[in-house]
């Protein structure tokens, strides 16, 4: 150890000391010792190995923001596809928070599950799992993702469509548990509130849906999670049909 310098020393006993064997590291302690440091020497060494630590860590972050940058300039469907996890992920995450009360009260009392209530934890399941699959770019997450998108797009119309409908009885349903303050209005007022709000809150779904789920379904997208023509006809197809049943077990309960 006396070839080595300082610095190297002082390396061997701090930051590097599980690089090397713990014979290694008493002889590198026993040669400081014998060199009898002063502060000043050890100051200077510890500000040169800071000095090594900032730079390295400084061409690891300029590494790592060229492969990202290399990343986005081999694969353009990256930017893109990064940009709809995080809405789907900041959309799943405000509206966790905005129905985690009524999540809770709805788990208290299982006596008041409906086919509704399938709708709302399947979604609350599946969308992490298909973010997730998406972030890692496999053809579950294509799937997953697809499907929800598809469903929300069909029932996002439903709901359009069916808020023109004054029928008292199913409008209340749909409401009574959510937005139970509005009951003490009258029963006309409450059906006229009822109605713009599913289709004011539906209409920006199906859209984003549809915008979404046209994106996933170009050609570049199918090609990078490696789904053919048939896998993501039946993932439609699945969605279609989903939402047309569970709009009739809904909509209209036997």
């Amino acid at each position: 150890m006396r070839e080595r310098s300082n610095f190297e020393l002082l390396k061997i006993t701090t930051t590097q000391r599980s690089n090397y064997q713990e014979a290694a590291v008493e002889a590198a302690e026993l040669e400081m010792k014998a060199r009898n440091l002063s502060p000043e020497d050890i100051h200077s060494a510890s500000s040169l190995i800071e000095a090594e630590n900032r730079e390295k860590e400084r061409q690891e972050a300029k590494t790592l923001r060229q492969r990202f940058l290399n990343r986005l300039k081999d694969d353009p469907t990256h930017r893109p596809l990064m940009a709809i996890i995080i809405i789907l992920s900041l959309l799943y995450i405000i509206n966790l928070l905005g129905t985690w009360s009524f999540v809770s009260s709805t788990l208290q009392h299982p006596e008041y599950w409906d086919w509704s209530t399938l709708e709302l934890f399947s979604r609350l399941v599946l969308i992490p799992i298909g973010i997730f699959g998406l972030y890692k770019v496999q053809t579950f997450g294509w799937i997953v993702i697809s499907f929800m998108l598809g469903f929300f797009a069909f029932t996002g119309c439903f709901n359009m469509i069916y808020s023109f409908e004054f029928d008292t009885y199913t409008l209340v349903n749909s409401f009574e548990r959510s937005i139970s303050v509005i009951k003490t209005l009258d029963p006309f007022s409450w059906m006229v509130f009822a109605t713009r709000f599913t289709f004011l809150f539906s209409l920006p779904i199906a859209l984003g849906s549809a915008i979404f789920l046209y994106y996933l379904n170009r050609p570049e997208m199918l090609s990078r999670f490696d789904v053919n023509k048939t896998v993501k006809n039946a993932t439609l197809l699945l969605a279609t049909l989903v939402s047309l049943v569970l709009a009739m077990l809904v909509y209209f309960p036997f």
